[in-house]
């Protein structure tokens, strides 16, 4: 046995699913040695009758000394009740066996093989019974109990697949059952001859084969039982090498799937979903740009923000490395956990700088891959910009003569700023609660937003990196530098968008790269 019960349990449902024909086809041949046996029974019966024949004193003394008195024989009643017995016990057991392998509320299968196991008990016992009550008139009933015994233990022990176990309890059982009803009839006088000699001989015949037999199938019942035994060790070594591998499989792929999904995940936490799982299906194949091409989009109406901590340069040659480390976490996760919140997708961080945008992976996305014809590179046209009017604070947005595609475009734009002026707001507030080492002061920061178009996509082939390109990024970031602390700066587009905010005009502003360019600013706290 297992040395666990789950494993046990285990072993003998697979057991007897894997021995489900095979006990079929052992009730099929248990009735049919039975109809054998039968036959040859009779076949000795005529044999009897044709040597006995005559009636005189001689051969009537040598048939009752080999055969015994014949009317002390019931050899057709025995016939008749034991193969009825045999034929309707095998029809039981195999309906009982179809019923629990079929049956769903049956989850463990074994019980098929208890059940076989007590029809076969059931018909041991019968043979014996029937043999010594019926048939003991025969003076060669040990030998053909024998043989009948032997044939229904051999088909028992070799084609039922029965365990060890089981064939076990069928040795106990039976040598409980045949010693003790069997030997007072081997070993009594015989009564049934009124000749004291025929009854003394016969009961020298008997009890001589009785001796005989019953060692003989000691010996053949005790082999067959060590060979179950060791080929049912030898069929748990195989079943516990299975399931060793098995496990082993199981425990691997769960270590790859958990690694894969760690890996995954960290990759969520790197790029955009939509770009890993077009890596995925490519086989995370970024050699070329022809397979870099595929996760690389044109966007529109994308709204971008630029936000960093004013004179951090001189503040953190003064601090120690791990305050400053332990502090721009403390800052960069409020803002995190504000993303979800606005919609906001976190583009990157570098040292002081936060970088978010709304409308490439999150917010009102209107995109284009590389591949395809993409839109135009400006967000609006300066005539466009124009038929963007100030909202009232019941009215919506209005646009005249507006051309095809320009709805979805202002519609677009309008949506992703509104949701990153509030984030903008939101972290400035948020960034009141975490003070500055050294100073001893709340955080101030500079944010700057501007809304246009912009390409994104991978760099690199390795520690992969999704960035943004284009003019609006450079904006957005011109509009931080130039900024002021617990100010949003935004460019006109941006104003535009977001009527309903209390903007307020800055006046032209000297941006490198840039030029003077007309800058508005809106004042949260």
């Amino acid at each position: 046995f297992f040395k666990k019960l789950a494993i046990e349990i285990h072993f003998c449902n697979e057991h007897a699913v894997l021995h489900k024909k095979a006990l079929v086809i052992g009730y099929a041949i248990t009735v049919a040695m039975a109809v054998i046996l039968v036959v040859l029974d009779n076949l000795f019966f005529m044999y009897e009758n044709l040597v006995c024949g005559d009636d005189t004193p001689d051969v009537v003394f040598y048939c009752d000394t080999l055969f015994g008195p014949k009317e002390a024989d019931r050899q057709n009643m025995f016939n008749f009740s034991y193969l009825f017995s045999v034929f309707g016990l095998n029809v039981l057991g195999v309906a009982v066996h179809f019923y629990i392998h079929q049956s769903e509320r049956i989850q463990n299968k074994a019980w098929a093989l208890v059940s076989a196991n007590v029809v076969y008990l059931l018909e041991v016992i019968l043979l014996i019974v029937l043999m010594v009550t019926l048939h003991s008139g025969d003076n060669f009933w040990p030998l053909k109990l024998m043989m009948w015994y032997m044939c229904l233990i051999m088909v028992s022990i070799w084609l039922t697949g029965f365990l060890f176990v089981q064939n076990l309890v069928l040795f106990l059982v039976g040598f409980c059952i045949y010693f003790p009803v069997t030997f007072g009839v081997a070993t009594a006088l015989d009564k049934n001859s009124q000749d004291q000699t025929v009854a003394q001989l016969d009961s020298l015949l008997t009890s001589s084969l009785y001796a005989s037999t019953s060692h003989f199938i000691v010996f053949i019942h005790l082999s067959m039982l060590i060979s179950s035994y060791m080929n049912e060790r030898a069929t748990r070594k195989r079943f516990f090498q299975r399931l060793m591998i098995t496990l082993q499989q199981d425990r691997i792929i769960l270590d790859k799937t958990k690694h894969g999904k760690l890996q995954k995940d960290l990759l969520f936490n790197m790029l955009p979903r939509t770009v890993v799982n077009q890596l995925e299906m490519q086989g995370y194949d970024t050699r070329s740009w022809e397979q870099l091409k595929v996760v690389s989009s044109r966007h529109q109406g994308v709204s971008i923000m630029f936000a960093d901590i004013p004179q951090f340069d001189s503040f953190a040659t003064a601090a120690d490395p791990s305050s400053v480390m332990v502090y721009l976490n403390d800052l960069f996760e409020l803002f995190d956990l504000l993303c979800d919140g606005y919609e906001v997708y976190k583009v990157e961080t570098v040292a002081d700088c936060y970088v978010a945008a709304v409308g490439v992976v999150t917010g009102n996305i209107l995109n284009r891959k590389v591949s395809m014809s993409t839109f135009d590179e400006d967000l609006l046209t300066e005539s466009q910009r124009n038929m963007v009017e100030p909202k009232s604070p019941t009215t919506p947005s209005a646009m005249t003569n507006s051309p095809p595609g320009t709805s979805e475009l202002i519609e677009a734009a309008e949506y992703n700023t509104g949701c990153l002026i509030e984030f903008s707001k939101a972290i400035i507030e948020q960034a009141q609660q975490v003070i500055q080492p050294i100073l001893n002061t709340p955080t101030q920061i500079r944010v700057g937003v501007h809304t246009g178009p912009c390409m994104s996509g991978i760099v690199g082939t390795k520690n992969l990196r999704y960035c943004l390109f284009g003019d609006t990024m450079n904006t957005a970031a011109r509009m931080q530098q130039n900024g002021l602390p617990n100010v949003i700066q935004a460019s006109e587009v941006v104003q535009k968008l977001t009527p309903r905010e209390q903007w307020e005009m800055r006046g032209m502003v000297e941006m490198k790269g840039k030029g003077t360019v007309k800058t508005w600013v809106l004042k949260p706290l």
